[in-house]
């Protein structure tokens, strides 16, 4: 019913927080590597606004594991994991048309499979 049980279909609300919660467990690992290093803490973790963000991009992982409708809470999560990887390749969108038809092409004669 709610979809956490195994062999269950998910809830679009429990898709979410399972989205959310591969968001989430990003930064966790990040702050445990933080830990690990001998090195000073990082800055950015005591800044609002970083953890603004955080939560932003968390909210915005389990949107994404909604709307690729997966089937899956495992794969929500790594959906939400994931979700800063998608959104960088989303905002640097296609290449321009051009780019890619000026590329020089060589073609094949299918024939005998030598150059033209």
């Amino acid at each position: 019913m709610s979809g956490l049980v195994p062999n269950e279909l998910p809830t679009p609300t429990a898709t979410f927080f399972w989205g959310f919660g591969g968001g989430v467990a990003v930064e966790v690992a990040l702050l445990y590597q933080s830990y690990l290093q001998p090195s000073a803490w990082p800055e950015r973790y005591e800044k609002i606004g970083f953890w603004c963000v955080r939560l932003a991009l968390a909210v915005i992982a389990g949107f994404l594991a909604v709307g690729y409708g997966v089937q899956s809470p495992i794969l929500a999560a790594n959906i939400g994991a994931s979700a800063p990887l998608i959104l960088k390749t989303l905002a640097e969108g296609l290449k321009p048309v051009s780019a890619i038809t000026s590329a020089p092409t060589r073609q094949v004669d299918r024939v005998t499979r030598g150059p033209k």
